[in-house]
């Protein structure tokens, strides 16, 4: 059986300030969230097999309170669920804003990272106080405990900036800029002079045809008429 599974990611690029800014606080409440896997991680791995030892010196410490019946390899188990849900809620943030959704599913993503922000708070406190045991004091459990640490504040940091960011409405933002912005000034412009019209010239009258004088036609005088007999007078 062929089994394959294929995943397709897009980012829309903005021009929005405020959806740059809220992509930057997730994607850094995301890296917080490594920081934070490998710290928790590498705690994790300097306990013993079956060493109960290490459990009991963070009795009565806060966050830790169930630590001696849990033993060291359970002691973090909820630690991983926080660490989880940090990575998860700033993951679906940032999915939710680079693929355009931020006015559908804007609200979803500030819920979740709410929630994020506050589990993260707590294990802050918890591994802030546990930096004080005898468990947390010698090296190199002391330098990851230290990262781990880093990594919390790191992360409750930028989700509380992302949990702000997230609450503005950005239409709103808009508005606001447009209806208190300054006016800018107007610059006059003169206008240019107009063309002077020219006057109106009147047309010249033709000049009247000369008109020929008519002279009398002379009649024609019919010469005499001649006789055709000639007549000769004898003396």
């Amino acid at each position: 059986m062929d089994c394959s599974l294929s995943v397709s990611f897009s980012i829309k690029r903005t021009e929005s300030s405020h959806v740059r800014c809220v992509m930057y606080c997730l994607g850094l409440a995301l890296c917080g969230s490594i920081v934070m896997f490998g710290g928790l991680g590498a705690l994790q791995n300097s306990c013993g097999s079956g060493d109960e030892t290490d459990a009991y010196a963070l009795a009565g410490t806060n966050g830790f309170t169930g630590a001696p019946a849990q033993g060291c390899k359970k002691l973090y188990r909820f630690y991983w669920y926080i660490t989880s849900m940090a990575f998860v809620s700033a993951a679906v943030g940032l999915w939710i804003v680079s693929s355009g959704r931020l006015i559908k599913s804007g609200l979803s993503a500030l819920a979740l990272n709410v929630v994020a922000l506050v589990l993260t708070i707590q294990m802050t406190d918890a591994f802030l106080s546990g930096l004080y045991t005898p468990k947390f004091s010698a090296n190199p459990t002391r330098d990851r405990a230290r990262a781990l640490v880093a990594g919390c504040i790191i992360t409750a940091t930028f989700q509380a900036f992302s949990v702000f960011v997230l609450g503005m409405d950005s239409s709103a933002e808009a508005e606001a800029d447009s209806c208190c912005a300054p006016a800018k000034a107007i610059k006059e412009v003169p206008a240019a002079a107009p063309a002077p019209v020219p006057a109106p010239t009147k047309a010249a009258e033709p000049a009247p045809a000369a008109v020929a004088a008519i002279e009398p036609a002379k009649a024609e005088v019919a010469p005499e008429a001649q006789p055709d007999v000639a007549l000769t007078v004898a003396q």
